[in-house]
């Protein structure tokens, strides 16, 4: 079973390796979807984030991530040895793990620094190894499995478990699952189940399945209480119904479609600030956004005392005696991240950091705009980019190891890539060769 799926001359890993490819892939999706402390782990039977039990120890996570990453590390080599890996769009995604890595220089806590940003160039580099290696209907098959894993895992360590499967910061029955948080299981469930709302534009794969997984996602954003994660999926419907159809409409007609759409933006924008209010009341915020306004105040003076650089990736909150003290002084309540990903990364990796994933970002979007037309798949890869991009408003995934939202960020924009450089009569090849390099053939139909 290969996993190359020739979308570049990559070298293709030894036998043994592709067939162990996708469960350790799967380790890493899991170990991204949990932010790398799934809430078994701890010393005294204490999750971090909501005081919640845990059942295995911190040492046995270590040693599990560590088989997981170096299994992972042995599959990804034939990219990071590639000369393809050199093209435009992966030198701007593998720039700020290499940022991150030279921070460690000026880094507040210089050992923090150093094992998050090897972290997070792992990390970036499994990503374009998935985009790569992988073409769009077995990276969607790829999720799919995660996305079962953790819903069934989830749902039985809440029913078998509820001291850590339930959230205990104050919101009654709601699952958290296998995740930090229940607004984590309902984001990150949101974004497993994008495949089922485009999967079978480009495969060949039983209606019944593809139902089945959508439902058990829903049912666990439903059951997660996360009323963001709610409205981030009716986006994800909205956006799989719309885009097709503004395919179909012709080149020329975009710019009164794009008036129609900035005019229906600007009256939603006028109805929310109108009626801000309410519409936090719905979502059970208020409006310091449950407090992050004042963190954002907060983190926002601390980036005007070391603007350009910054403070080392993943240094400004180590530890209490440093910058998190500072903001505890500010807003009294332990902070452990900005509640912002743009913050974050202007706080970690200054300016030169935040113009650099400005950049990726803009490049994605070209390659969104240049490639959308002719290839139907690129629907899920914009979905994936805009999700992970609102969600970083008032959290922070962009450019952070051991995170989801990253990794499928960094596969978007390989993918859109692709989809961006490729040949007119090529456009069709990632929707008919669906049997190379299949990694879970017994989601096909024939």
């Amino acid at each position: 079973m290969s996993f190359i799926g020739n979308r570049d001359p990559l070298e293709a890993p030894p036998p043994y390796l592709s067939l162990m490819a996708p469960w350790l892939l799967q380790g890493v999706l899991l170990i991204c979807a949990t932010h790398g402390s799934p809430p078994f782990f701890g010393q005294a039977g204490t999750d971090f984030y909501t005081g919640g039990s845990s059942l295995i120890s911190a040492t046995a996570l270590s040693l599990i991530r560590m088989a997981i990453w170096l299994g992972t590390l042995f599959i990804v080599m034939p990219i990071a040895r590639s000369a393809s890996v050199l093209s435009r769009d992966r030198i701007l995604l593998l720039s700020l793990p290499v940022l991150a890595i030279v921070s460690t220089v000026w880094s507040t806590a210089p050992k923090n620094t150093a094992g998050g940003a090897f972290e997070l160039l792992l990390l970036t580099i499994t990503g374009i190894y998935i985009g790569t290696a992988l073409r769009p209907g077995q990276q969607m098959q790829l999720i799919m499995l995660t996305g079962v894993l953790a819903a069934l895992a989830s749902l039985l360590i809440a029913v078998l478990f509820p001291a850590v499967g339930l959230d205990s910061s104050g919101h009654v029955g709601a699952i958290k699952g296998i995740f930090t948080h229940k607004n984590s299981c309902g984001f990150f469930m949101v974004l497993l189940s994008t495949p089922a709302f485009f999967i079978r534009r480009i495969m060949r794969i039983s209606g019944l399945l593809v139902w089945s997984y959508g439902g058990l996602c829903v049912l666990l954003v439903v059951l997660s209480q996360s009323r963001t994660a709610w409205i981030d999926l009716f986006f994800v419907a909205l956006a799989a119904m719309g885009l097709p159809l503004l395919r179909a409409f012709r080149p020329k007609d975009g710019v009164v479609l794009g008036g129609f759409a900035a005019l229906a933006a600007l009256c939603a924008g006028y109805v929310v600030y109108t009626s801000s209010d309410t519409i936090l009341a719905i979502l059970g915020k208020d409006a310091t956004f449950s407090g992050r306004a004042l963190v954002w105040q907060a983190v926002f003076a601390a980036i005007t005392k070391r603007p350009l650089l910054g403070y080392g990736y993943m240094a400004f909150f180590s530890s209490l005696s440093a910058g998190a003290g500072s903001l505890l002084t500010t807003t009294h309540f332990v902070v452990n991240h900005p509640h912002n990903g743009y913050l974050a990364i202007w706080l970690n990796l200054g300016l030169v950091g935040l113009v650099l994933s400005t950049l990726v970002v803009l490049k994605a979007a070209a390659n969104a705009v240049a490639g959308w037309r002719q290839n139907p798949y690129t629907d899920w890869y914009i979905c994936l980019i805009v999700l992970t991009l609102v969600e970083n408003i008032s959290e922070v995934s962009l450019v952070t190891a051991d995170d989801l939202s990253w990794l499928l960020f960094v596969v978007a924009s390989i993918g859109l890539h692709h989809a961006a450089h490729r040949a007119p009569g090529e456009a069709r090849a990632d929707l008919v060769q669906t049997d190379a390099g299949r990694m879970l053939p017994a989601l096909e139909t024939r």
